[in-house]
């Protein structure tokens, strides 16, 4: 039962965000941008280890992107109809609050997973170009890509939809100005990686995937301090 709830919630979620043109061209150009950024990078790198790196960087780009273009989007969710005083409205529904969240989060997440797909599939192509080289993902790259980014990026949308619901819009500024910068800083690191590279295996995979689940699990935890009245003192 609950399962339906959170699943009506997530549609709703990503059917409002879809239906915001500007919002999802906003995410639609920032990865857009970055695939030509670092495509096209990529491409003119002289260098005879053109696979790994090439995988490294989608490895590490990946979530990062994917985590930022969520970021864009959960405002719309959380924060815009908490100072519109939609929230009022779906903390009286029949509606546990934890499936609310979970639902919200999941509908965030969606948009910003397929945002990311099409930054990878850019990045590819432009990978590719000017190269010789056969420059495909392997197959741990595809697995992380289509399994553990998914969970990095809904385990972040309900991290900063909990602060989101539960801290005053002061606050709210100040967190949201803080992980900017921080995702803003990892994504320009990225151009170190290009120089470095990333020695890439199932073996990485699988510590992604296991950091990627203690993060869920970190996400769930934290909706135990979820309740009505710390959101509705909230909201200005």
């Amino acid at each position: 039962m609950r399962s339906n709830k959170v699943y009506t919630v997530a549609r709703r979620e990503f059917l409002d965000i879809v239906a915001n043109k500007n919002t999802v061209v906003a995410g639609l150009l920032f990865a857009g941008w970055f695939s030509w950024l670092h495509g096209l990078g990529l491409a003119v790198k002289e260098t005879d280890d053109i696979f790994e790196l090439f995988n490294g960087c989608l490895i590490y780009l990946t979530p990062m992107v994917g985590v930022f273009v969520a970021y864009i989007y959960s405002g719309q969710a959380f924060l815009f109809e908490k100072t519109e005083g939609i929230i009022e409205t779906l903390l009286c529904a029949p509606l546990n609050l934890r499936a609310l969240w979970l639902g919200k989060s999941i509908g965030v997440a969606f948009p910003a997973w397929l945002a990311t797909l099409i930054f990878a599939a850019g990045f590819t192509l432009l990978a590719r170009h000017n190269t010789e080289a056969a420059v495909v993902p392997a197959l741990y790259v595809v697995f992380h890509v289509l399994v553990i980014v998914p969970v990095f990026i809904v385990a972040a949308v309900g991290v900063m939809g909990f602060w989101q619901l539960v801290l005053g819009m002061r606050e709210n500024q100040i967190v949201n100005l803080i992980v900017f910068l921080g995702l803003f800083l990892g994504l320009s690191f990225s151009g170190q990686i290009m120089q470095l590279g990333l020695v890439t295996s199932w073996q990485l995979i699988g510590i992604l995937l296991g950091v990627a689940i203690l993060f869920l699990v970190f996400t769930w935890w934290l909706g135990r301090f979820l309740n009505k009245e710390r959101i509705v003192r909230s909201i200005p």
